[in-house]
């Protein structure tokens, strides 16, 4: 695993076009599907969906873990820190962080460190912030948001979509397929 400044990321998600598109989510044309699950926070089996979400990205080469929303900031450098928060700032300092998340925002994987990007998208459902997984190559494109919300954006309906909902999440109406 590496982890990256915002500088390392940008350049691993340059192809699929501006942050702010791939944030707004107006760059993902190219994905038919986009299935949106809520859930209410706290989660208690946040590892389990995790491992699906990661199945859901397939064979990939690598993974990138970007995490660009700090709805309540960095709280892994706070003394007094929620037990969520801290035990993230651990993990990541576990890891290999040598920095603060708001430093280096950006976890790279690769195709072995499976089960450290399961992790990182646990920590990340726990903190509630918001972030983005993309694989390369790119079949699935994962938002993970704040307000309790997942969205997965696909060219075609990964078979993990199944278990997500058998773990808890609910999908939601408004997922509709994207139009070109």
């Amino acid at each position: 695993m590496k982890f990256l400044t915002a500088k390392e990321w940008e350049d691993y998600a340059r192809r699929l076009g501006p942050e702010k598109d791939i944030r707004d989510r107006r760059k993902l044309g190219r994905m038919k599907k986009r299935i949106d699950f809520t859930y209410c926070s706290r989660l208690k089996n946040a590892l389990p969906i995790a491992r699906e979400i990661v199945s859901c990205l397939g064979n990939y080469a690598s993974a990138l873990l970007w995490t660009y929303g700090l709805v309540w900031g960095d709280r892994t450098q706070e003394p007094d820190a929620p037990r969520d928060w801290s035990d993230y700032g651990r993990w990541r300092a576990r890891v290999g962080a040598t920095a603060p998340l708001s430093e280096l925002p950006g976890q790279l994987f690769d195709r072995e460190e499976r089960t450290e990007l399961a992790e990182g998208i646990e920590w990340t459902i726990y903190t509630g912030s918001d972030a983005i997984v993309l694989a390369k190559p790119t079949r699935t494109i994962v938002h993970l948001s704040h307000d309790d919300l997942i969205s997965i954006h696909c060219r075609s309906t990964p078979s993990g979509l199944y278990a997500l909902e058998k773990l808890g999440l609910r999908r939601t109406a408004c997922a509709a397929a994207h139009r070109r």
